[in-house]
């Protein structure tokens, strides 16, 4: 159910990338606008709402940035309460509301020709703040089931992403022909009813089954984080208390913002994710409309194209978490991370330098750089916070959603910045000049990371000298 709701979510979320195009046509002026006709009633009914493309781009890229905005600010507020209520309520909730944004935003605003830069602008700082309280009850949720090995149940949980993102392009690209209005319709429709089987069937933790033994289902940190406690770079008065707050053992207690934020390896894999994310939400919101204007493909033809990175990214996910399971001590979640954003550099150089012709090609360069960006981001944005929020030390998942919601929360603004640089740097340089941002920020990803690969390496090293002094 988890899987299916946050498809829905991400499928609507993508919708709006993939309608850029069409949203654009009917905003500019029918005097710049040569690939739409409208009928001489609609003329009259309204004016335009920009000159020209250049303008409506930067107002999407506006639209995509006060969205990452408003998410990354819900997120930090929503892994908060989802650590405090019933996190099957938050998630259908969080559903029902989106639904209801998607419907005035694309629908509603369409039917009564109510073209508002404003208005738009509200509805969709509201549709960040309401799907943001998804995905860290969503995390919470899926971690009560599963405790070791959960780099390859993540991995293959968190291509609910990926698979709404592809399921969007398909729906979208079926149903823009008849107006960009009904694929937000039908995106409202399916977020409507999963709310409400959420609500009534989802079932958020095992002690929930009556005659069941849940013993074998308590979530349990990892081996990499449970000998990780001391870190240098705490201070000992910031230590003390969080050490403090550890040595309780009411499974019932919560742990404060600042506690879990003072947690080992938060910041900097937030900061790293921030990168990341900046890049993803980039191909994530702009793709189609690379794919339309450098590559002169259709609306339609570019979201089913734009499928074959998500597609990447699915696969990408469920070899990160595998490879990060292996029991092999030096090959730890840091050094998969690393490993796969060192390779997505060259991918990202290719695919800025590459022709249309052939398709087949493009396609799997784009699938490439999906693989080696989707990777990591699995990882870092649901492992790593499961890893770092079920600490034995922690009593059970008290601390999850809040993890996630500060390591999904940074990573979104990051993304939210990203979205206003992409339209600038386009229009000013052109878009190698946007591959050329992507790579810089796939560089600081790693350089975030490498000083935990390096703790891991000496902590590793000191652990083998013991053990052959031992034997």
């Amino acid at each position: 159910m988890t899987f299916i709701s946050y498809a829905f979510l991400h499928a609507s979320r993508k919708a709006f990338g993939n309608l850029k195009p069409s949203l654009i046509s009917i905003w500019i002026s029918y005097e710049s606008n040569n690939s739409l006709k409208p009928a001489p009633s609609i003329q009259w009914d309204r004016g335009s709402l920009f000159e020209n493309s250049a303008q409506a781009n930067t107002f999407v890229g506006l639209l995509d940035s006060v969205f990452m905005a408003s998410y990354a600010f819900g997120l930090y507020v929503s892994g908060w309460i989802g650590d405090r209520l019933d996190p099957r309520l938050v998630l259908s909730s969080g559903m029902l509301l989106t639904s209801l944004t998607v419907f005035l935003f694309g629908v509603f605003t369409e039917w009564i020709h109510l073209y508002s830069k404003p208005f738009y602008v509200i509805i969709w700082i509201f549709n960040g703040l309401f799907q943001s309280t998804c995905w860290p009850s969503a995390v919470a949720i899926v971690c009560n089931w599963f405790g070791e090995s959960r780099g390859v149940i993540f991995g293959l949980w968190t291509a609910c992403a990926s698979a709404g993102n592809i399921f969007g392009d398909l729906l979208v690209g079926s149903i823009v022909p008849y107006g960009y209005d009904y694929a937000f319709a039908v995106h409202s429709a399916l977020l409507i009813s999963n709310a409400l089987i959420v609500y009534s069937g989802l079932i958020v933790h095992p002690k929930e089954l009556k005659n069941v033994d849940t013993s074998a289902y308590t979530p349990i940190a990892s081996e990499e984080y449970e000998e990780e406690i001391d870190v240098d770079n705490i201070s000992d008065t910031d230590l003390s208390h969080t050490l403090a707050a550890f040595s309780r053992t009411n499974e019932d207690r919560v742990l404060s913002f600042r506690q879990v934020l003072l947690l080992p390896g938060v910041i900097p894999y937030s900061f790293a994710y921030a990168c990341l994310k900046m890049v993803n939400y980039a191909f994530f919101f702009w793709l189609p409309l690379y794919l339309d204007s450098n590559f002169h493909l259709s609306p339609s033809m570019a979201s089913e194209f734009s499928a074959f990175y998500d597609l990447g990214a699915i696969i990408g996910g469920l070899v990160a978490g595998f490879l990060s399971d292996l029991p092999f001590l030096f090959l730890s979640r840091s050094c998969v991370n690393i490993g796969f954003l060192l390779f997505s550099v060259p991918a990202l150089i290719a695919y800025s330098t590459i022709p249309a012709s052939p398709l087949s090609l493009n396609a799997f360069v784009l699938f490439l750089t999906g693989f080696f960006t989707g990777g990591p981001a699995t990882v870092i944005s649901t492992v790593i916070g499961a890893d770092v929020g079920t600490r034995p030390e922690l009593c059970g998942s008290k601390a999850l959603a809040t993890v996630t919601g500060i390591i999904d929360g940074t990573g979104s603004v990051g993304a939210s910045v990203g979205q206003l640089l992409v339209p600038v740097l386009k229009n000013a340089y052109g878009w190698s000049s946007v591959f050329h941002f992507f790579i810089a920020s796939i560089l600081v990803a790693i350089i975030m990371i490498l000083p935990i690969y390096v703790k891991e390496l000496i902590n590793n090293r000191v652990r083998i000298r013991s053990r052959l002094e031992t034997t």
